[in-house]
Parts: C-alpha cells; sequence; structure tokens
C-alpha cells in the first residue's frame, strides 16, 4: 500500500485554511507528518481527509470554547453598549 504524501500547501488547500494553519495542525499532531529529507515535510493524505471526516477543529487547544469544554458559548459576542449610546 502506498501513502499519498501532501505538501503542507496542497493540505491548506484541501483543508480551506491558511498554510500557516496547516503547518499549526501538523506540528499540533493533528495531520500526520513525515520527513523525508531534513528541510523537508510532507502530511499523510489520510489525515487530511480524518480530520476533514470529523471536522474542523478537531482540538484547538487555543480555542477551547469551540469544543464546548470551557463552559463558554460558541456564540458571537457583542461589544458592550455605550449607556450614553442612543442605539
Amino acid at each position: 500500500m502506498t501513502t499519498s504524501l501532501l505538501t503542507h500547501r496542497e493540505a491548506a488547500e484541501r483543508l480551506r485554511v491558511s498554510l500557516s494553519t496547516a503547518r499549526r495542525l501538523g506540528t499540533a499532531g493533528q495531520l500526520d507528518r513525515v520527513r523525508i529529507s531534513p528541510g523537508a515535510v510532507r502530511i499523510r493524505e489520510e489525515s487530511v481527509r480524518r480530520l476533514l471526516e470529523h471536522g474542523y477543529p478537531a482540538q484547538d487547544p487555543r480555542r477551547p470554547e469551540l469544543l464546548g469544554t470551557s463552559g463558554h458559548s460558541a456564540a458571537p459576542t457583542t461589544p458592550a453598549q455605550d449607556p450614553g449610546d442612543p442605539r
């Protein structure tokens, strides 16, 4: 069985995220990375498919409110209204 490998850019395009987000997902272990040389890393295509199937973000440690584990709702917040503002 051969494993298809993607560049970070290809993974980012499939996930519809920025290149830096794709790199962060790899660093966080949410995408399986394969080092093919000292300066080159590829992403296993299967891990991209898995992330898409289970939804993105799967686990984003910087945004626990998206997971519903912090007690915060994922509803958008509105800025506090100035009491002197007639709106």
